[in-house]
């Protein structure tokens, strides 16, 4: 449940060193803000000593808005792009002490309302998606690529211009928690779908076409990953690590 000061939102799940760990956005009523902590779950998978996360650097300091905590590994090294979009950029973390301490390595694009940002490793490439403002009323998908997301450059790629979701309501098409490549090569991504208020739903969404030039997804009933994922599933966020699934349900109103 969440605290009585705020909530609980966002919640990516990681396994470490036989533990397992959650990463969530703790919104605080009195801050108007929210800030990103970690909770260890017991062997119950009941959340024990919460604690925020910090930076080893004064410029990498979560002092604005942090949600979305998302975590992936990289050269062996669990790094973490966490939704600072205030600051109009998309920021890469390296874990500096697990796991709370993290250092700022990157920033990745600057000069943009971007939130949400997932990565995806795919046929020799590092793909970032994610949601962007514009001015228009709802945000739309924009994705970019790069072969080294410690050094390389990001391309933009050519489908950003045709501002997918742009025309939806309520944040619809913003990724959810989910996306990755099974063993089978088939790429799946997890959007929010909000047709009557924000958070209602998640759709589960199959990439059909991804690389430079062209991009597609479609549809589908479910995610074979996620199986509590179906149609009308009321959730804003599922994550997945190992046999875990996390999600969060909008429950109240303040």
């Amino acid at each position: 449940p969440s605290p009585a000061y705020g909530y609980y939102a966002d919640p990516f799940l990681w396994q470490h060193n036989g533990s397992n760990w959650l990463f969530v956005e703790e919104f605080q009523y009195a801050r108007d803000r929210g800030r990103l902590i970690v909770m260890e779950l017991t062997d119950n998978l009941e959340p024990v000593s919460p604690r925020p996360l910090a930076s080893t650097r004064f410029y990498g300091d979560f002092d604005c808005h942090a949600s979305f905590p998302h975590l992936f590994e990289m050269n062996g090294k669990v790094c973490m792009i966490p939704e600072t979009g205030e600051r109009r950029a998309i920021d890469l973390y390296v874990c500096e002490k697990w796991p709370d301490l993290w250092r700022l390595e990157r920033r990745l694009l600057f000069g943009l309302d971007a939130v949400d940002t997932m990565t995806l490793w795919s046929d020799g490439l590092w793909w970032l998606f994610t949601s962007v403002r514009t001015g228009a009323h709802n945000r739309h998908l924009e994705i970019y690529f790069t072969d080294d997301l410690l050094r390389g450059k990001l391309h933009a790629h050519p489908r950003n211009t045709a501002q997918l979701y742009e025309g939806a309501r309520n944040g619809t098409g913003r990724n959810a928690g989910y996306l990755a490549r099974s063993p089978a090569g088939v790429i799946t991504r997890l959007l929010q779908n909000s047709e009557h208020y924000y958070g209602q739903g998640v759709r589960a969404m199959k990439v059909t076409e991804l690389s430079t030039e062209h991009f597609a997804e479609q549809p589908v009933g479910q995610i074979p990953e996620l199986p509590i994922v179906t149609p009308g599933f009321s959730s804003h966020h599922v994550s997945r690590a190992g046999n875990l699934i996390a999600y969060d349900v909008r429950d109240r109103v303040r």
